[in-house]
């Protein structure tokens, strides 16, 4: 049974599920079914011969893929990955910190692991869920860069949205299949939702627990039926605008993350403030 030799590290909410999905539709790649397997970080325990099963499909392509968007935060990753892979290549998206941060702010009130008491200020004091500290990403990243064996290659979020075309013909080369083939792009993937109204989902979040235990158990299909129903009526695709408070937090937070990591690729960031 196959194992990958490409792994798409992170980071979360920066793009790595539109990238997975214009990759997988070359000829000559093959993604793991999920694509988040969560081996590498979460899953390790349940051993390799439990990994291989998420590439049962796979039938002979060059490249050999799998995309958890956390495995860049696990310390313990890059001496799992080098235990198990051969020489693999590892790909990390990343997206200016400040707006991946307000973005999975709202990814989180979306999924209730956020509270709507909770402001996006006070979740950075807190650093909820890590959503502040998941924006320093040289300190990840150089967990693996220290590992002699592997191969990283770098994509900033905002290159991939303004030019895809020579963004995977960069990246189809560095996985060594045909860098000339283009899939079609188009489709938005995974967009974070905002709530229309804080105070209407304030409400609602505060009864929907007690609607789900009592109803879950005995009718599961309807439930996430109802679940994603509400989703789409409590939330949209249009975005708030971010207070200026946050923003300059959030500009001195990661000043000097951001210069380590521009010297680091050698790339300039000055998008980023």
């Amino acid at each position: 049974m196959a194992l990958p030799n490409f792994l798409i590290c992170g980071a979360e909410k920066a793009g790595t599920t539109a990238l997975y999905n214009y990759v997988k539709k070359h000829p000559n790649v093959f993604f793991s079914e999920p694509k988040e397997t969560f081996f590498f970080n979460r899953k390790f325990d349940k051993g390799v011969e439990w990994f291989k099963k998420h590439f049962e499909s796979y039938g002979g392509e060059k490249a050999i893929g799998e995309g958890t968007a956390t495995t860049m935060y696990s310390s313990k990753a890059p001496h799992r990955i080098r235990e198990v892979l051969d020489s693999p290549r590892l790909i990390f998206v990343l997206r200016d910190p400040i707006e991946r941060a307000y973005s999975q702010y709202f990814y989180y009130l979306q999924r209730g692991k956020i509270s709507p008491d909770l402001s996006f200020i006070q979740a950075l004091e807190k650093n909820e869920w890590g959503i502040l500290d998941k924006g320093k990403y040289i300190q990840f990243i150089h967990r693996f860069d220290r590992v002699d064996e592997f191969s990283i290659h770098i994509i900033l979020n905002k290159k991939l949205k303004k030019d895809p075309e020579n963004v995977l013909g960069e990246l189809f080369s560095f996985l060594k299949v045909d860098e000339e083939f283009r899939p079609e792009i188009g489709e938005r993937y995974n967009v974070t939702r905002y709530p229309r109204s804080r105070e209407i989902y304030h409400w609602i979040r505060r009864g929907w627990h007690t609607v789900r235990d009592s109803v879950e158990p005995i009718f599961p299909t309807t439930i996430d039926v109802v679940r994603q129903g509400m989703r789409k009526i409590l939330f949209d695709t249009e975005k708030p605008a971010m207070t200026e408070e946050a923003r300059a937090y959030l500009r001195e937070f990661y000043a000097k993350s951001n210069a380590r990591l521009e010297e680091y690729i050698d790339q300039d960031l000055s998008h980023w403030e």
